[in-house]
């Protein structure tokens, strides 16, 4: 009767870890997944409003991240628009 109990527990455990296992790789694939939906919905929302003129340079200036929006006229061309 102990080694009964002794089986039921260790399969029990080992059913555990795997399934365990088994969802944390379901949601590394999901999470994953996502991100690459997201990036691919936003290159399109950036073509279709026409947003890829715009370029953010961020800059390290005395221990503080400063981020600088330009607007790419041409490739010489990138007027200043905000640096916050």
């Amino acid at each position: 009767m102990l080694m009964v109990k002794f089986i039921c527990a260790t399969l029990g455990l080992f059913l555990f870890v795997c399934a365990s296992y088994s969802d944390e790789r379901t949601y590394t694939g999901l999470l994953k997944r996502e991100i690459k939906e997201k990036i691919i919905k936003a290159n399109e929302v950036i073509k279709q409003k026409e947003l890829d003129k715009y370029r953010t340079i961020s800059i390290i200036v005395n221990d503080q991240l400063v981020y600088c929006h330009y607007e790419q006229l041409s490739e010489n061309n990138l007027p200043l628009i905000i640096c916050y």
